[in-house]
């Protein structure tokens, strides 16, 4: 799923969801976001002095960067800044783990990794050897170009389970001797950031939003009571 369908994937799977303040004092607090008789997609997020944590149906989640971690997220604009908000993700000891925590094998995303290194090499080396294809008849590629396009089809046709294996693929093809495979297994894409990490993101602004909408609604109200009695 591309990153531009998670936004709307997150607003159809809580489209009945409904806010819930649960403790509201200060910077302590604690909102429940769920649809009425389900538990389904339901989240809570709850945040401390330098600290919010989401637990729910997409897992759970903690970040932590300034005191109120509702102001460093902001509201809902249907934008989220993965890269930098990962690096504000806690696990175990320290912050080293929150690639692993917020990104995931992306077959799709190595494999144009790899096809544009490929395009990249065709336009730096277009004055070399002619591209001879199929011409032996052993059916092996002739050219350099042949051999690492017959290559490159075949990595992109695997079913990769990690980015390990993949990584070790590329690494342990016959590429012909004009190709730096170390430089080009650190050039690639093998990961990107998951499904669950950018909805977990979409999450947090929404539910900052409704809180701060209610807030505004609450105060409304307040003050459209005082009146009234003040008239009565």
């Amino acid at each position: 799923m591309s990153f531009f369908e998670i936004d709307s994937r997150f607003l159809i799977d809580t489209a009945f969801h409904r806010l819930e303040i649960i403790r509201d004092d200060g910077l302590y607090r604690h909102l429940r976001l769920r649809e009425q008789g389900t538990s389904c997609y339901y989240y809570d997020v709850i945040t401390w002095p330098g600290y919010l944590t989401v637990t729910g149906d997409m897992g759970t989640w903690t970040f932590s960067r300034v005191a109120d971690m509702f102001r460093f997220f902001g509201g809902w604009t249907g934008e989220i800044n993965t890269g930098y908000w990962s690096e504000k993700l806690e696990a175990g000891a320290g912050r080293s783990a929150h690639d692993l925590l917020a990104q995931e094998y992306d077959h799709d995303a190595f494999c144009s990794s790899l096809k544009e290194w490929f395009s990249e090499y065709l336009t730096d080396n277009e004055e070399e050897e002619p591209d001879a294809d199929w011409d032996d008849d052993n059916g092996e590629p002739d050219s350099d170009k042949a051999r690492i396009r017959e290559i490159v089809r075949d990595l992109c046709h695997e079913d990769f389970r990690n980015d390990v294996l993949a990584h070790n693929a590329v690494y342990e093809a016959c590429w012909p001797e004009c190709v730096d495979t170390w430089e080009l297994c650190a050039d690639l894409t093998y990961k990107t950031y998951s499904t669950h990490f950018r909805w977990i993101l979409f999450a947090i602004t929404w539910a900052i939003s409704k809180y701060h909408n209610a807030k505004i609604v609450d105060k409304a109200m307040a003050t459209f009571l005082a009146v009234k009695g003040v008239d009565a």
